[in-house]
């Protein structure tokens, strides 16, 4: 488990890259979704980890790389659901189908990262509704949840497909 970040850190990273080559419509996608996990991450100061820290120019490599894959990954799913309804009168309903899905797995994957990966932040905060997950400010966890719905709807705006 020492290096659980690293392998994490290493496979989200890798398939992005390749990703990204792939699909090269999705570059600017990314790199709006890392701008955002930068920006997040830098100013924070939340990212101090128990065990592991990857740090890059004073910045934790780990929540920024984490933070990319999952916004690409909301995007992609949400231009799935898209495609399927062709922009009708259940476009809002997709929207929100989608901030539903990523809520759970949000919540999915904090419950594993701490309890099963022993990915734990240094503070000392309180978890999300009492439960042992997202152990930040008030301020941490509304961002978490609302994060990837702004980041869809900032990609609808601009027309990042």
């Amino acid at each position: 488990m020492v290096f659980v970040q690293l392998i994490m850190i290493l496979v989200v990273g890798v398939s992005l890259i390749i990703y990204c080559t792939l699909k090269k419509e999705i570059i600017k996608q990314a790199l709006l979704a890392f701008a955002i996990s930068l920006v997040w991450v830098f100013f924070s100061g939340l990212y101090t980890y128990s065990k592991e820290n990857f740090i890059f120019f004073h910045i934790n490599l780990f929540p920024v790389i984490m933070w990319t894959g999952g916004l690409v990954l909301s995007k992609q799913i949400y231009e799935k659901l898209k495609q399927k309804e062709k922009f009708s009168k259940k476009y809002w309903r997709n929207f929100i189908f989608m901030f539903l899905i990523y809520g759970v797995c949000l919540v999915l994957l904090e419950y594993i990262g701490y309890h099963i990966l022993g990915i734990h932040l240094t503070s000392n905060y309180y978890g999300l509704f009492g439960l042992p997950i997202m152990h930040l400010p008030l301020f941490g966890k509304f961002y978490y949840f609302l994060i990837a719905p702004i980041f869809l709807y900032l990609t609808d705006i601009l027309g990042i497909n």
